[in-house]
């Protein structure tokens, strides 16, 4: 009989390979257990929106977000990279229903181009928002529909048939809709959602 060369017998090694990664797994594991928490702020909704941003601008959120965040060259800033940084600057200000904005959707992530915002004011701070200036206010379309009490749908359409062919008519047919009001074009991008 051979000596054991260090072989396995049929059916040993893999039950060893399993064995050792097992164990691997379970001291990762307890590396992980005894990883220190610097902030004890895991899971509440500030942290989870912390982690969503850096997910997006990192690119790791989808291939959504590579496209309009990663390419776009949206970032965040050396401080917002770890969550105390991030909870210094924002933390006092944040409220329950709220998440972070970007004030300049052109820019990224810090501190004097960000806020908490609803989501209906997001959805205002849109990069294909359509604004007007109405009596010298700007509003989207949705501001001008609740202001004066016009229906949202039928205005949007509106708006969506004649930019595909007569844009320079949509302001006097508002303007129509509602009286003794002065409109204006603020500013105007080639789609709307």
């Amino acid at each position: 009989m051979k000596p054991n060369s260090g072989r396995f017998k049929k059916g040993e090694k893999q039950t060893a390979e399993i064995r050792k990664k097992a164990e691997e797994t379970r001291l990762k594991n307890e590396l992980w257990k005894k990883k220190p928490t610097y902030h004890g702020m895991n899971h509440t909704k500030i942290y989870n929106c912390w982690r969503s941003m850096i997910t997006r601008c990192n690119g790791t959120a989808g291939k959504d977000s590579i496209k309009k965040y990663k390419d776009k060259g949206i970032t965040v800033c050396d401080k917002w990279k770890m969550f105390n940084g991030f909870y210094e600057d924002m933390g006092e200000t944040f409220k329950e229903g709220l998440t972070i904005d970007r004030i300049n959707n052109y820019k990224g992530y810090f501190k004097e181009n960000c806020r908490w915002a609803t989501k209906e004011e997001q959805a205002n701070n849109k990069r294909n928002m359509v604004k007007f200036n109405v009596n010298g206010e700007t509003m989207t379309l949705r501001d001008i529909s609740n202001k004066f009490n016009l229906d949202y749908p039928k205005i949007r359409n509106m708006y969506a048939n004649y930019l595909k062919r007569y844009y320079y008519k949509f302001i006097p047919e508002l303007c129509k809709l509602i009286p003794n009001t002065t409109i204006s074009e603020a500013q105007r991008m080639d789609f709307i959602s």
